[in-house]
């Protein structure tokens, strides 16, 4: 009997691997660190969910103080990556608090990258 294989997001041009830890775009490996990693793996995993600030913190750096920077880095490094183009010209103007990554509904799919 084989182990299950992790979930894996699609979105637009993008898959998230969780298992291999990879961020691919049209099949090419997008380089992340570890931490914009784990930023972006969790939310995709919550897709469609509002986050909190303090929650996403926590699942990122658990039993750690941090800078409000340190996350604002990582949202911003994902937007680069990912394409601020990807939702409205200037998010301020939806009533959302800035930093804010465009909601994107991922979908999982179990298998082979």
């Amino acid at each position: 009997m084989t182990a299950p294989q992790p979930h894996i997001f699609e979105f637009d041009d993008f898959r998230v691997d969780p298992g291999k830890r990879l961020l691919l775009r049209n099949g090419q490996p997008v380089p992340l660190t570890p931490k914009v990693f784990d930023t972006l793996l969790y939310l995709v995993e919550n897709s469609g969910r509002v986050i909190e600030k303090d929650d996403l913190t926590g699942a990122i750096w658990p039993d750690t103080a941090v800078e409000e920077n340190n996350l604002n880095q990582n949202i911003s490094t994902l937007r680069r990556v990912l394409g601020e183009n990807r939702g409205p010209r200037s998010w301020k103007d939806c009533g959302l608090p800035v930093p804010v990554l465009p909601v994107v509904p991922a979908t999982r799919s179990r298998g082979m990258v």
